[in-house]
């Protein structure tokens, strides 16, 4: 209820045509949530629709340069690349463990699955729906892990994600969720592997 006065009264204090506002009665979960949003992006026949995690590392100028990326080479789907240039995520302060994190679960990614991504955990995402209508997508995680599978996915059925360099900023975090999160990356992408 507070979260619907301050968008209210403070984002959008007045009904502006073509933005529509979503607020969820209880948690979905991140996955949960991004599938609530593609869905409606499929049930309206949008052409793309945008992923950006709503933790502010991402900077949201980024998305034309996907845009322009996914329309140029109808690929079917495009993320932003922290690591593309792995000296501009230490200036963005990521921390050395999380960019040292990423390196590695991104160089085994690719070892395991034949690619060449350089940032396998980025938080920006165009898709192509035209792709995301050939998945099910109710069947992913509701969770965290839900990009990792979606990922999988795409690669499985031989389709491509392109990416595009991007800079973030990072601030004073501290969370244990990171090591939790890469046992899971791990452990989805061993069960992958028997699938």
């Amino acid at each position: 209820m507070i979260v619907r006065q301050i968008i209210h009264q403070f984002i959008f204090p007045k009904k502006r045509k073509g933005i529509l506002i979503n607020i969820n009665k209880f948690n979905l979960g991140y996955g949960g949530n991004v599938k609530k949003c593609l869905k409606y992006a499929l049930k309206k026949n949008y052409k793309y629709a945008v992923m950006i995690h709503g933790d502010n590392q991402y900077d949201c100028r980024y998305i034309y340069s996907l845009y322009k990326k996914i329309v140029r080479t109808n690929s079917d789907a495009v993320t932003g690349s922290r690591m593309m240039k792995p000296k501009d995520a230490l200036n963005g302060k990521m921390p050395l463990y999380k960019w040292l994190g990423n390196f590695i679960l991104t160089k085994l990614f690719n070892i395991i699955f034949k690619t060449n991504f350089t940032d396998a955990h980025t938080g920006l995402w165009i898709y192509n729906l035209k792709t995301v209508r050939q998945i099910k997508i109710n069947n992913l995680d509701n969770g965290f892990n839900f990009d990792n599978q979606m990922r999988i996915k795409y690669i499985k059925m031989k389709k491509n994600i392109l990416e595009v360099p991007i800079k973030t900023y990072y601030r004073n975090e501290k969370s244990s969720y990171h090591f939790i999160y890469s046992l899971k990356f791990i452990n989805e992408i061993i069960k992958s592997l028997f699938k």
